[in-house]
């Protein structure tokens, strides 16, 4: 078998599984995109309501849901990405279906690759869909549509990869929720979702300055927004170096079999 037969086996497998794990979610698209739009409609609906009955709450220039909506589409974008591939990868343990997966032609980054693309198009997707239902309370502008987007991409892989990451070494569902709960949704909230982290006092600003979750939503609201304070230099490359160990961990518990080679 020569190079490119090898190649098109690779690819072959790599694409099935990618279109596998898109069917997977799409096949339930009313729970994994209609749910989320109309559940973000019902909850900017009781926010706008709201504020709009006492006076003007607008945070440096804007309303209160424009500044929230991106905070939103990033922690909508966050839920989903993650997910996907955990749910997925803890399924096929469950129905003992992964010892199947094994016999796969594949190459560790294809096996890698193809759980986070499928959870990225799902973050995505949501992220799309949320972005919907704000626009009916604070517009469709976005003030950098393409670094938005690409943000909101980058976000959908990342996650998509810590989900990746949860899936191979957890056995069960209830177990993983403990990551979504202990870990993901304090880091997510504090992140300035709702607030503006420039009104903490100083201590707990510069603590929150750290959180890789505070810089990746600074950076969704810059672009959004067109404007807001950006984080230093040092708690960006901690963030970009927190990434980058997120993948090699990924990778290397992928070369080595860890989750997915069952004996």
């Amino acid at each position: 078998m020569n190079s490119r037969e090898i190649f098109i086996r690779y690819y072959v497998s790599f694409q099935t599984l990618v279109i596998r794990e898109i069917r997977r979610f799409m096949l339930i698209g009313v729970q994994t995109l209609v749910a989320p739009f109309i559940s973000n409609i019902l909850f900017l609906g009781i926010f706008a309501g709201f504020f709009a009955g006492h006076g003007d709450k607008s945070v440096k220039g804007f309303d209160y849901i424009s500044f929230i909506t991106p905070g939103l589409i990033f922690s909508a974008v966050v839920s989903s990405a993650y997910q996907n591939p955990v749910f997925s990868i803890i399924m096929m343990k469950y129905q003992d279906t992964i010892k199947e997966f094994n016999y796969f032609p594949m190459k560790p980054l294809g096996r890698l690759g193809g759980f986070v693309i499928a959870g990225a198009l799902r973050g995505f997707l949501v992220g799309i869909m949320t972005y919907l239902a704000a626009g009916l309370f604070a517009g469709y502008t976005i003030a950098n549509p393409v670094f938005f987007w690409l943000i909101v991409g980058v976000v959908s892989l990342i996650l998509s990869l810590a989900g990746y990451l949860t899936g191979i070494y957890m056995y069960s569902v209830e177990k993983s929720n403990f990551i979504v709960i202990l870990i993901l949704s304090p880091l997510v909230y504090l992140g300035g979702v709702f607030f503006n982290i420039e009104t903490l006092p100083a201590l707990f600003r510069q603590i929150d300055s750290y959180n890789p979750f505070a810089v990746m939503i600074s950076y969704t609201r810059y672009v959004y927004i067109g404007s807001g304070s950006l984080p230093g230099l040092l708690p960006s490359m901690m963030t970009l170096l927190l990434i980058l160990i997120l993948f090699a961990v990924s990778y290397r518990a992928t070369v080595k079999g860890i989750g997915i080679k069952i004996k």
